[in-house]
């Protein structure tokens, strides 16, 4: 059996022990949390890059389909001003597909931007 002078002499070393650990504990608490932000963070930023990718890409199909749709249209029009406007419109979708086309296969990704691929 411990006498009160053991015990007051154990005490303050087991606290001093436990403070310590704590401290180890709540730093590796804030380290891993820290690296889990940087993680996240990296992720999003890589998706935000993917997502625009995706975004142009099918603005791609469509514009094909809208070029496809506007020769056709031209080819089979039978008025002047009919055939103007298909024009037109068929023009302002290949420069469209045209400028989007540039920003997906520039190579440094720094084109890949929205502003790109709007219409004018």
């Amino acid at each position: 059996m411990q006498t009160s002078a053991e015990i007051n002499t154990t005490a303050p070393n087991s606290f001093g022990t436990m403070i310590v650990t704590y401290l180890v504990a709540l730093s590796l608490v804030a380290l891993l949390s820290f690296g889990g932000y940087l993680t996240l963070r990296t992720v999003i930023a890589s998706q935000k890059t993917s997502s625009t990718l995706i975004n142009v890409s099918g603005r791609q199909r469509r514009l094909s389909q809208t070029i496809a749709f506007y020769c056709l249209k031209l080819a089979t029009s039978s008025s002047q001003p009919e055939r103007e406007e298909c024009r037109a419109r068929l023009s302002e979708a290949i420069d469209l597909m045209s400028r989007c086309h540039t920003a997906l296969t520039d190579l440094s990704g720094t084109s890949i931007y929205p502003e790109q691929c709007r219409r004018r």
